[in-house]
């Protein structure tokens, strides 16, 4: 169902809360402490989590296949 949607959405949001927690330290606007090592990463986690998790909407239907198009020769005449 997924395919592996969440897991991709929660590492890569680990890994963006690490950096942002990174650059934050490294401008000094917050100090390295263990709250914000551990908030950002955990926190961005959730919001992949969340941006990966389905929403509701129809299942995709089938795709069309090329047909004859008005007015258009065909290729190689």
């Amino acid at each position: 169902m997924g395919n592996g949607r969440y897991v991709r959405a929660v590492i890569s949001g680990f890994v963006c809360g690490l950096g942002i927690a990174t650059l934050l330290e490294q401008f000094a606007i917050v100090p390295l402490r263990t709250v914000p090592l551990v908030a950002f990463p955990v926190g961005m986690a959730v919001v992949g989590l969340a941006l990966g998790w389905p929403r509701g909407g129809a299942e995709p239907g089938p795709v069309p296949t090329p047909g004859r198009v008005e007015g258009v020769a065909p290729a190689g005449t």
